[in-house]
């Protein structure tokens, strides 16, 4: 039996793994996300949740990211307006892994408009529903999105993620269930974060080559250097606006706050373990207002001495996985048996009529000649029909005539009777 090729699978379908060494590729990119859950408001910042991003009040809005609303939301429009200043600057050959976590996720059918528009190449991640609590039925969702696509997306164009994540290492629970996805699916899985010492009992039973390990700290108990003696991927979003001069703390805040700290980080990883991104998520990160945009991360490495092309060869060896299309479902045929001759039809093609099913109009009329009497069939009924019935009557009957009768008994005579 021939092996299955490897892919790496797009939100328009398996692209050959040597496709993408053509073009750079970004592991963690927000590129449409609703952040709206996390405004903060503060007697320091001197905005308003309605206030606009824009040039005179950038300052602001990189001290407090969470102040606004207007900073907390990328929609297609702005996708599409970083996709694009993307593809002029760096070609369309490479790859954006969109990771937006659940709860800022929006629809990801977007992400095939901005891919035909763009003509780029996005990949997106799947993770269990935050609604299903039993273990078993996370676990089967996330195959399933794997290998037919999100639900909801079979009836107009399958739209199937590439990868499992992004996913907090700190999670065990969710762990838990990503990695059996993974064992059974044998996907690519991306997590981020600190990574505890209880997470190794799950993690060790993954594949360690097809996991990836985004933005560990260096406080993390298990290290980036482990992760990579055990043969997992290390990749570091770069700084947001080119330096993290934010004056609170915030949910999923990168450990990387300067370009120093980004490419000595970066020189720390083995470089075929190493991956990257420019870690794209809040509006003022787009070069349309005021930011680094999000071909930033392409632009530093080029300023270190990773070699680029290494970086693009581990992501395509990261995310190819042999990807199997679904067995179409063998196609059920009901078949009605018509009431009077006893000929079957498919359901769908027959006749009805009085609450009796017929092969065609002709059959009808003869039943109606008797009324539509239940009891009276047509001569040729194949299975109680009035022919059948009536020969298997004459064949008991036959057999009843041929078999030997009892001998009759008389009674002893008596004095009566003589």
């Amino acid at each position: 039996m021939d092996p299955i090729p490897l892919v790496v699978m797009s939100v328009v379908g398996p692209v050959p793994p040597d496709a993408l060494t053509a073009g750079p590729v970004l592991c963690r990119e927000w590129l449409l996300n609703d952040q709206s859950t996390l405004l903060r408001s503060s007697s320091q910042a001197s905005l308003d949740p309605g206030d606009v991003v824009q040039l005179s009040r950038l300052s602001a809005v990189r001290r407090w990211p969470l102040s606004t609303l207007h900073n907390l939301h990328l929609n297609q429009e702005d996708a599409l307006q970083a996709a694009s200043t993307f593809v002029r600057e760096h070609g369309a050959a490479g790859l954006i892994l969109v990771t937006t976590p659940l709860q800022f996720s929006l629809q990801p059918r977007t992400l095939l408009d901005i891919t035909r528009e763009t003509g780029m190449r996005i990949a997106v991640g799947t993770a269990p529903p935050q609604d299903l609590a039993d273990f078993e039925t996370c676990v089967s969702a996330v195959v399933s999105n794997l290998a037919c696509g999100f639900s909801g997306s079979a009836s107009t164009e399958p739209l199937r993620p590439g990868f499992i994540g992004e996913v907090p290492a700190e999670n065990l629970e969710l762990l838990a269930i990503c990695v059996e996805a993974q064992l059974r699916s044998k996907a690519p899985l991306l997590l981020v974060g600190s990574v505890p010492r209880e997470a190794l009992t799950h993690l060790d039973r993954a594949d360690w080559r097809k996991c990836a390990f985004f933005d560990v700290p260096d406080d993390s108990p298990v290290s980036t250097q482990e992760v990579q003696d055990r043969g997992a991927y290390v990749g570091f979003c770069a700084p947001p606006q080119a330096a993290d001069v934010a004056w609170e703390d915030y949910p999923d805040r990168r450990p990387v706050r300067t370009e120093a700290s980004f490419l000595e980080a970066i020189g720390r990883v083995v470089p075929s373990r190493l991956l990257l991104a420019t870690g794209l998520r809040f509006r003022c990160d787009l070069q349309a207002f005021g930011g680094s945009g999000l071909g930033y991360a392409v632009e530093l490495l080029r300023r270190g001495s990773v070699d680029e092309l290494q970086c693009r060869a581990n992501a395509a060896e990261f995310l190819s996985y042999p990807w199997q299309a679904p067995i179409a479902p063998e196609k059920v045929l009901h078949e009605i048996e018509c009431h009077w001759c006893g000929k079957t039809k498919p359901d769908g093609e027959h006749f009805s009529k009085m609450g009796f099913d017929y092969c065609s109009p002709g059959c009808i009329a003869k039943h109606r000649r008797v009324d539509f009497e239940p009891s009276t069939c047509g001569i040729g009924k194949s299975h109680y029909g009035t022919g059948r019935w009536l020969l298997s009557l004459h064949l008991e009957a036959l057999q009843c005539k041929l078999k030997p009768c009892p001998p009759v008994v008389q009674p002893w005579p008596t004095s009566q009777s003589v």
